[in-house]
């Protein structure tokens, strides 16, 4: 529902939109969010926000998701109360590096990871979404840089994706900006401005001394600007790190079976996609 640009009217549960002009970026925005929806369904893991249905209906689309309980890790950090030990960052980093390593297997990289997009539930921490939507709709009116997060966003996301080099190493830039904004208290400087003139402090100055030098050598490299200097995957970024093992092997989630109702009394839209839960 993107407020800025559609509405609904007083008693009705359809979308209305302004003007044409809002309407091809409301529409362009719910190919992405439905886009978005079907790829995540498509995985099954702790770490990754679950998708089990999606369909189009009163003039936008809806999906459905696991109700998800925890604060963010932005306010977690904030209400600790003492800088994170090395122990405490990689437990909330391993699950979600696992769960990012099966998008990269997968040929999908997240490109929205930041501390207000993981969740810290009971359960572990749940990587949220890719905001496809709203990166789609700022497109539409000439603005993708405003969809970006400022500090997590790699250099090569400032380019439209047909002509940057995007991959793993994008995702790994933003895990390497949150453990440096953890440890610092401070978001990085963006990526764009780095690049011009790079005043940014390394950990391993910094921090050095109160993590593992391996630890902040590693966290580092993956921000390094330039994306030819970052580990190119994940095995390459645990090599670097140490002591954060590769996941089992995962496979995909199974086709959607569009005939599976997993809510009992629910009538089923032809134009829905049901996704069977494991």
């Amino acid at each position: 529902m993107p407020a800025a640009l559609a509405g609904r009217m007083p008693g009705s549960s359809n979308v209305v939109v302004g003007s044409d002009r809002q309407l091809d970026a409301v529409k362009a925005g719910m190919r992405a969010f439905l886009n978005e929806a079907r790829v995540l369904a498509r995985f099954d893991h702790p770490a990754l926000v679950k998708i089990y249905r999606f369909w189009e209906e009163n003039g936008t689309a809806y999906v459905v998701m696991p109700y998800y309980e925890g604060p963010t890790l932005k306010t977690t950090l904030a209400e600790l109360g003492h800088v994170p030990s090395e122990n405490e960052l990689r437990a909330w980093l391993k699950p979600i590096l696992n769960g990012v390593t099966l998008l990269h297997d997968g040929g999908v990289w997240h490109q929205n990871i930041g501390p207000d997009e993981i969740l810290i539930t009971p359960f572990g921490p749940v990587l949220l979404g890719f905001s496809a939507a709203t990166h789609a709709i700022e497109a539409m009116r000439h603005t993708p840089a405003a969809a970006l997060k400022p500090g997590y966003a790699a250099i090569e996301q400032y380019g439209s994706a047909a002509g940057t080099t995007r991959g793993p190493w994008t995702d790994l830039y933003a895990l390497g900006a949150l453990i440096y904004a953890a440890i610092t208290g401070n978001d990085p400087p963006p990526a764009a401005d780095r690049l011009t003139d790079d005043r940014m402090r390394p950990l391993s100055v910094v921090a050095a001394g109160l993590y593992s030098d391996r630890f902040l050598v590693a966290v580092d490299a993956a921000m390094a600007v330039q994306p030819r200097r970052r580990p190119t995957e994940h095995a390459e970024f645990r090599a670097l790190m140490g002591d954060i093992e590769a996941p089992e092997a995962v496979s995909l989630a199974p086709a959607p079976d569009l005939m599976q109702e997993p809510f009992a009394g629910a009538r089923a839209q032809s134009d829905e996609v049901t996704v069977p839960d494991p």
